[in-house]
């Protein structure tokens, strides 16, 4: 219904890997790009696109392993290929440079394109983006190194605590929706985990991540001119809202919007803030 309410039209990037994509034209100037993170789907932004096409061009890629992309376990998952695969498909839309926006391991990629291909981006907007670190609290980085996976999901239990581990409110499970999302991501279990190894295999687990800080995003967005703007939920337990303030101690010129009240996802638990911060950039 919503997909319909806003004019969104799906197609598919056919490249190295097919990306399905959800398309919503308004003849703008600007387009923004939206990348989802670990485990979620285009579908879930369509609220923020719906608050944002009166602006923008809006583009709801798949992120490739996840949503309605192909999974092939012989495949690497990196964050390098996960660029090389979004600047093909920004290339394909051939639009100028994008607004570029990612949540989470979308977050990552955007930056990393946004270093890597300049000319693909016009800015990039992180929102509790992974890939940064902050000197002092890293703790879903430190749950990994201690070999716990919040996204691997064998019971109830499990998934209860991983859906309140998202919010910054506490959320009550909607009938026959939460059983389904329940089932399916113990059904994904194996999966996520296969793509987590993919994608922490530079990370020496051996060594104090602070001590890694020279392969963080917090130094390579110094490699580029792209503006950068983040956008964080004050209650973010993935990875801390005070990164922004390291980084904006070494990178004076970032913009930065700290929402309160407000988890790891933003675009499900405050689209119009979300939304409301991004036209105000």
């Amino acid at each position: 219904m919503l997909k319909w309410q806003v004019g969104a039209r799906r197609e598919v990037f056919r490249g190295d890997v097919d990306i399905p994509f959800l398309r919503i034209d308004g003849g703008h100037s600007d387009t923004l790009v939206n990348l989802p993170g670990f485990g979620d789907d285009k579908e879930t932004f369509l609220l923020v696109a719906k608050a944002l096409q009166h602006r923008f061009n809006v583009i709801l890629p798949d992120t490739v392993g996840f949503g309605e992309t192909s999974r092939d376990p012989e495949r690497s998952y990196t964050l390098d290929e996960h660029t090389g695969w979004v600047s093909s498909f920004i290339q394909h839309l051939d639009c100028g440079p994008v607004w570029l926006m990612g949540n989470s391991l979308g977050g990552a990629i955007a930056s990393n394109v946004a270093i890597s291909s300049p000319e693909l981006v016009k800015k990039c907007i992180p929102v509790g983006p992974a890939g940064y670190i902050h000197s002092q609290s890293n703790r879903l980085f430190e749950e990994l190194m201690d070999g716990h996976n919040i996204f691997l999901i064998s019971d109830n239990n499990g998934y209860r605590a991983f859906i309140q581990r998202l919010f910054h409110h506490p959320r009550k499970p909607i009938p026959f929706v939460s059983a389904a999302l329940r089932e399916k991501m113990i059904e994904d279990s194996s999966w996520f985990s296969h793509v987590t190894q993919q994608l922490t295999q530079q990370i020496d687990f051996d060594r104090k991540l602070t001590e890694q800080m020279e392969t963080a995003l917090n130094v390579r967005i110094g490699e580029t001119d792209v503006p950068f703007h983040f956008i964080w939920g004050e209650s973010d337990s993935f990875f801390d809202a005070r990164i922004m303030d390291e980084l904006k101690e070494i990178y004076p010129a970032i913009g930065t919007t700290l929402l309160e009240e407000c988890g790891h996802c933003p675009h499900l638990e405050s689209p119009r803030r979300l939304a409301r911060a991004l036209l105000e950039i």
